[in-house]
């Protein structure tokens, strides 16, 4: 039997539709993220009657050169183009996203459509926590890819950019701008949101600041907004107990949409 330290891990889109289910969950991943990062809440979707479709961002799932080529402009336009396809067969839709994904979402969610009822960001930054930290993990990954604990394997199952390092970000000058870029204009976007969003950040988070979470409850003055706190997390690694937060969230969404009242035409 082969090492699990050294099989390749395939991060490819994927989607599973529930029969006859009025509502779809659609997940989208970050900053060299993978759709593999949301199987456990796909499945949790999908065992309570949700279709669910998880994104690979276009750029990503494959060489670190490949990269390059693509930035904040085909991310947006492809989850754009994703939800008007499910919107034709939904009725309401939930977004999830990780990292610059949740700020996909929470924008993609200011077009008006009728059909997208909650935002749910997990670990999204509109301030950066500049650490040593991400460097050391990566790291980790980079000079001892057998190596083997939770935390790392959750890294490396969370990245779909083969042979990415810290020394490619020197390449990828036009997708950092993109990152900053994208959070600026999230910032502005905020009191524009009419969506219930949730806001779920780790204060050991080593990517993102803990300050994101005052601006996410400051900017989002005209909807419902909830800030739920994890205090055991990284930015892609959460210990079992606080995954059980953010599985626990994703079930209220799904439930308060249920009790939602039907729309009389």
């Amino acid at each position: 039997m082969p090492n699990k330290t050294t099989m390749t891990i395939s991060h490819q889109a994927f989607e599973k539709m529930y029969p006859n289910a009025d509502t779809i969950v659609v997940f989208s991943h970050g900053f060299i993220g993978s759709p593999n990062q949301f199987e456990e809440m796909a499945e949790l979707a999908y065992q309570n009657g949700c279709s669910v479709l998880s994104l690979l961002l276009p750029g990503h799932g494959g060489q670190a050169k490949d990269f390059r080529t693509f930035g904040l402009d085909d991310w947006e336009r492809h989850l754009e183009h994703e939800l008007r396809r499910v919107s034709a067969s939904y009725e309401h839709i939930i977004l999830v996203g990780h990292s610059i994904g949740g700020l996909l979402c929470l924008n993609a969610a200011l077009d008006k459509n009728p059909k997208i009822k909650a935002v749910l960001l997990i670990s999204s930054p509109l301030k950066l926590r500049y650490s040593p930290k991400p460097l050391l993990i990566g790291m980790r990954l980079h000079l001892f890819p057998k190596r083997t604990n939770e935390l790392l394997d959750a890294y490396r199952k969370s990245s779909s950019i083969t042979g990415a390092s810290m020394f490619h970000y020197l390449f990828w000058r036009k997708q950092v701008t993109d990152m900053y870029r994208l959070m600026a204009k999230t910032k502005a976007n905020l009191p524009a949101v009419r969506v219930p969003t949730t806001v779920i950040y780790s204060t050991k988070d080593e990517t993102v600041s803990p300050k994101s979470a005052a601006l996410f409850r400051n900017g989002l003055t005209n909807t419902d907004v909830n800030i739920i706190a994890l205090h055991a997390s990284h930015h892609a690694f959460y210990p079992a107990e606080e995954r059980a937060v953010i599985h626990q969230e994703l079930l209220r969404l799904i439930f308060s949409i249920r009790r939602m009242p039907k729309r009389t035409m």
